[in-house]
C-alpha cells in the first residue's frame, strides 16, 4: 500500500474504524504502569501514526498519561480530537508526515517515550521511521515501543487460521505476514533504533459470526483491501463455514460469542 492507498483507505475507513477495532486492555495496563507518574504537558508521550488515538485515549483516560499524537490523515485525526473532547483527556493532535518531524515538536522534545500501536507496518522504510524516532528521543534514556506482529503472530489470529489468503495476501510487514524478528531487528538499527526486548502478548476476544463478517466488509485489516468484491465475498463464504465448523454452536446460535486469541508483541527500543 503506497502513501496515496494508505491516505484513500483510512479516510474511507475513519468513520467505522473505532467500531470494528478492539483496544486491547493487556497493553494498555502494561505501558500505564511503565508511563505513570512520567508524564506531563510539557513532557508527554510521543505517539505516531496516531489515527483515531484509541491507544493513547485509553492510557490518558484510565492513567492520566498526556500525549501528542501525530498523524497525516485528517479524516482519522478528525475522529481522534472528537474522542479526545468528549473524555477530555490529556492529547494533543498534530497533523503531519510521521517521517519528518523536524521543527514539528521542538517544543516538547527531547521525548522521553515514543509508541507506535498497528501501525510500523505501514510504513514501507523502516529505517527511515525508525530514524525519525530516534532523533525525537533522549540519547541516553529514551524508549519507543513498537506494538506490533512478528513471527507467526499473524498466522495465530483467527483471520489466519480460517480466512481463506489472508496469510498469503497480508505482505505489509517486510513482505511478509508479520515482521520476521531478526530482520526487523536489522532495520530499526540501520535507523538508529536498538531492540532491548521483546514482549509478547495473546489477547483474548469474543464475537458473534455477524461481527466477525462485519470486520471484514468494513476493512477490519487493510489485507482485505487486496481481494476484488468477488474474491472477498467467496472468502467470506468460506470463512463463514470453517468458522461453524470449527465452533458449532454458532451454526443455530447467531448470539453465540465465538472465543479466539490473537498473538502481539512489543518491541521495545532504545536510540542507539
Amino acid at each position: 500500500m503506497d502513501a496515496n492507498q494508505r491516505k484513500l483507505h483510512f479516510h474511507r475507513v475513519a468513520r467505522v474504524y473505532d467500531c470494528t477495532r478492539d483496544t486491547d486492555r493487556s497493553i494498555i495496563n502494561y505501558l500505564g504502569g511503565v508511563f505513570s507518574k512520567k508524564t506531563s504537558p510539557q513532557h508527554p508521550v510521543l505517539d505516531l501514526a496516531t489515527g483515531t488515538a484509541r491507544y493513547p485515549l485509553a492510557l490518558a483516560s484510565t492513567f492520566g498519561i498526556h500525549f501528542i499524537g501525530v498523524d497525516e490523515n485528517a479524516s482519522m485525526l478528525a475522529v481522534a480530537r472528537r474522542k479526545a473532547k468528549k473524555l477530555k483527556a490529556a492529547l494533543a493532535i498534530v497533523q503531519g508526515d510521521c517521517l519528518f518531524l523536524d521543527g514539528t515538536l521542538d517544543a516538547y522534545r527531547p521525548f522521553s517515550f515514543a509508541t507506535m500501536f498497528n501501525a510500523l507496518h505501514h510504513f514501507s522504510n523502516i529505517p527511515s521511521i525508525a530514524y525519525a524516532i530516534q532523533s525525537q528521543l533522549r540519547p541516553e534514556s529514551g524508549r519507543c515501543y513498537f506494538y506490533t506482529r512478528v513471527d507467526n503472530d499473524n498466522a495465530e489470529t483467527i483471520w489466519g487460521k480460517y480466512f481463506p489468503g489472508f496469510v498469503e495476501r497480508e505482505k505489509h510487514y517486510l513482505e511478509e505476514s508479520s515482521f520476521p524478528r531478526s530482520r526487523l531487528m536489522l532495520e530499526l538499527c540501520q535507523g538508529g533504533l536498538a531492540v532491548q526486548e521483546w514482549v509478547r502478548f495473546v489477547v483474548l476476544a469474543e464475537h458473534t459470526l455477524d461481527e466477525l463478517l462485519e470486520k471484514v466488509r468494513a476493512r477490519h485489516f487493510s489485507t482485505f483491501c487486496a481481494y476484488t468484491p468477488d474474491e472477498l465475498e467467496d472468502a467470506l463464504a468460506v470463512f463463514s463455514d470453517r468458522i461453524q465448523h470449527a465452533f458449532p454452536e454458532a451454526r443455530n446460535d447467531p448470539s453465540y460469542r465465538i472465543p479466539y486469541s490473537s498473538p502481539m508483541t512489543l518491541v521495545v527500543c532504545t536510540p542507539r
